[in-house]
């Protein structure tokens, strides 16, 4: 038998007990403990509990008039039909009373009042008696309302009402020296609630179509917290919502993602988690805080813990999934750059479990072989580098140059011909491509990129910015007036790719707008603009509205689009 099961044997004697007493469950913010009290209650029978029960929150109140009220206003009688307070169940209690007051009040004058809320404080001094009532949120009590005045409501409820109290708080919170000052006074029974992570991960997922996606990383982070587990579950649900036929693998990378900002997000950092503020960052600007707080050793302690807790989590630097994924946590809605953000890290995740070969020759030709051949490694490198080509990102470049120069055994190796070989092949299949050889990427990765690589990617990344492309035409003609057909000729030979990244960079609408209607512009390239907006376009009220506005001659056409794309899908 667990610690919960016990606990909740001890909840339910006591409800079950008709001695009036006083019962602490105290534990973590967020952990359950009311949950299990609710729980441990509807498990009772319904003939065995108590006649009447309230459930009262202390948040706000600022009053032990305030208390009472409550009380009166929130109890539920076993003869009520509703589980919840309601104005039903509150005239069921004030009609008789009302009644039985003014029997008991002949010949006592009694002052006026003029509406229901003077009747509730009234009748409710003088008959809250013989019931089971649950405080919760003693920590959050409002600034008026002293602990040990709660504390004294409470003592003389059970000594001179017969009512049973459960008192509900967050332990450690500040203010709450007074209940440990009055415990032996006022407190029949203490019960520290501290469930395993497993047990407070079944209350959220037990039924979850994704549990086991999530299981994991909620292990690896310990994250015990209900409501944070319940935002989690809500986050995992809206967000693969959105992607249902993607890949098993990219939908394990959005979970863990989700897992880990949530955590960061909603988490006290007082509960060791990473700030969300520190989590967005870059890897060169963690370093300048790292660097930046050597003077701060408490600091500098925390961004040193947050980065091998990252590091062991599997994250590294932030992809455009990443902060899509962290815009909707921050956000509340999923912006509309998400699903070409899943579409691009497909792609990736697609690409690196095509480099099978590659990753064998490393675990298995280098690290795993003791008495290597030094030619016979540099030729199979050669022939897997050519095979898995188009598969290949700067990272696994860099790899090949860190590995050809503990080869030569020499720094120098990196100026090889060699080298410039491999540097030159990656270059000319990602020619289109640019930023798959924009050397500011290499930062992001490598604390010391390869010289030659960072050169030799710095060259051609010029060439490519110098070359006539849609992006710069687009800066030079603003309205596409003065377009030439050169001009023409480039725009009409632009990728679809880039298409997309232009019209959902800043200036995209007006972009579209200026193309669509410049005379110059040849219909290839129109009609090849018009299928990329009809991709973006997203089928509710609002983008209809937008696309109406901005394109009201080519609108209907675009909406078609849309809509044989989509046949098509299904």
């Amino acid at each position: 038998m667990s610690n919960t099961n016990i606990i909740e044997c001890d909840i339910k004697s006591f409800i079950l007990n008709p001695t009036a007493r006083v019962l602490v469950i105290k534990g973590k913010w967020g952990i359950g403990k009311t949950h299990t009290w609710d729980k441990c209650l509807q498990e009772c029978s319904k003939s065995d509990r108590p006649d009447k029960y309230a459930y009262v929150t202390l948040f706000g109140l600022n009053s032990i008039q305030d208390i009472k009220k409550s009380i009166f206003e929130n109890t539920i009688s076993k003869k009520d039909k509703e589980t919840e307070p309601s104005i039903d169940t509150l005239m069921n209690k004030v009609t008789p009373s009302i009644k039985k007051f003014t029997s008991l009040s002949k010949g006592i004058k009694i002052p006026y009042f003029s509406n229901m809320s003077g009747a509730v404080d009234l009748i409710s001094e003088y008959f809250i008696k013989d019931q089971l009532i649950c405080i919760d949120d003693l920590e959050r009590r409002g600034k008026g309302l002293e602990i040990k005045d709660v504390l004294g409501l409470v003592s003389l409820l059970k000594e001179k009402k017969n009512c049973k109290i459960v008192l509900i708080y967050n332990d450690g919170e500040e203010g709450l020296e007074d209940v440990e000052k009055y415990n032996e006074k006022v407190i029949s029974q203490e019960l520290v609630f501290n469930p395993s992570t497993e047990e407070c991960f079944d209350v959220i997922f037990n039924n979850c179509k994704y549990k086991d996606f999530v299981w994991a990383d909620t292990q690896e982070l310990k994250i015990q917290n209900i409501r944070v587990l319940g935002k989690i579950k809500y986050f995992v649900d809206k967000i693969l919502a959105e992607i249902p036929n993607y890949d098993k693998e990219l939908k394990q990378f959005a979970v863990s993602m989700i897992v880990l900002h949530c955590w960061s997000y909603y988490y006290r950092q007082s509960d060791n988690a990473i700030s969300f503020e520190y989590l967005k960052l870059g890897w060169r600007a963690k370093k300048e805080r790292r660097d930046a707080s050597k003077d701060n050793p408490e600091q500098l302690k925390n961004y040193e813990y947050w980065d091998l807790l990252l590091s062991s989590y599997g994250f590294l630097e932030s992809t455009t999934l990443v902060e899509a994924i962290r815009s909707t946590i921050e956000n509340g809605y999923i912006p509309a750059s998400f699903i070409d953000a899943a579409d691009e890290h497909q792609k990736s995740l697609r690409k690196e479990k095509k480099k099978v070969r590659l990753q064998g020759f490393w675990r298995n030709s280098v690290w795993g072989c003791l008495d290597a051949d030094e030619e016979k490694v540099l030729k199979e490198l050669e022939a897997i580098f050519l095979s898995e080509l188009e598969y290949l990102v700067p990272r696994d470049i860099q790899d090949i140059l860190q590995l050809l120069v503990s080869v030569d055994g020499s720094e120098s190796a990196d100026n090889t011909e060699l080298s410039k070989w491999y540097i030159s092949k990656y270059i000319e299949q990602n020619r289109d491509n640019p930023q798959m050889y924009n050397s500011k990427n290499l930062d992001m990765f490598f604390r010391a990129p390869n010289g030659l690589l960072r050169e030799m990617f710095d060259e051609e990344f010029s060439k490519y910015m110098g070359r006539p492309n849609a992006k710069a035409i687009l800066t030079k003609f603003d309205n596409m007036i003065n377009l030439t057909e050169e001009d023409a000729k480039v725009l009409e030979g632009t990728s679809d790719d880039d298409w997309k990244t232009i019209f959902l960079s800043e200036g995209g609408r007006e972009n579209a707008q200026h193309l669509l209607g410049a005379p110059m512009v040849t219909k290839a390239t129109k009609d090849t603009i018009l299928k990329i907006l009809s991709g973006i376009f997203r089928s509710n009220n609002l983008a209809h509205f937008v696309y109406k506005e901005s394109f009201p001659n080519h609108y209907e056409e675009i909406v078609r689009l849309r809509e044989e794309s989509l046949e098509l899908e299904s």
